[in-house]
C-alpha cells in the first residue's frame, strides 16, 4: 500500500455514520429476503397440499 499521508477512509471519522447506516441497511435487506424466503416456501407447500386435495376430490 501506498504512504501517502492519508488515512485509509474507513478510519476518517466523517465516514462513519455512512458505513453504519449502510450496514444497517444490508442487515435489513438481508433479513427481509430471508423472511419472504420462508414465506415463499410456506406457499409452496400450501400450494402442494392444496394441488393434492384437490386430485383427491376428483378421483372420488
Amino acid at each position: 500500500m501506498k504512504k501517502d499521508g492519508f488515512l485509509p477512509s474507513i478510519l476518517w471519522p466523517m465516514n462513519w455514520p455512512i458505513q453504519a447506516s449502510t450496514k444497517m441497511t444490508t442487515q435489513l435487506i438481508t433479513n427481509a429476503s430471508r423472511e419472504n424466503n420462508v414465506k415463499l416456501q410456506a406457499m409452496k407447500i400450501t400450494a402442494n397440499s392444496m394441488t393434492r386435495l384437490i386430485s383427491i376430490d376428483k378421483v372420488r
